[in-house]
């Protein structure tokens, strides 16, 4: 059975932080942040593990859009059979 990793996820009035973390070495394999969400300058900034950090606009997105369009660059990683 593949390994679990852990998203770690952090809202705060303005903002979300995601970290998927390896669980054993705590490495982290993939960082997002979306900031001043509910603003018109709302963005979400992606770092994989190599670095290449980037960028996506979301003009007045809200929580909800912001963490959506998050998941969805989440790296395709196997999941454990329990949850998927």
């Amino acid at each position: 059975m593949p390994e679990a990793h852990v998203l770690v996820v952090n809202c705060g009035s303005s903002s979300i932080k995601l970290a998927l973390l390896e669980p054993t070495s705590g490495t982290c394999l993939w960082r997002a942040l979306a900031e001043r969400v509910g603003s018109p300058d709302a963005r979400l900034q992606l770092t994989p593990a190599t670095g290449e950090r980037r960028s996506i606009e979301l003009p007045g997105a809200d929580h909800e859009r912001a963490l959506e369009v998050a998941l969805t660059e989440l790296p395709a990683l196997p999941l454990p059979m329990a949850i998927r």
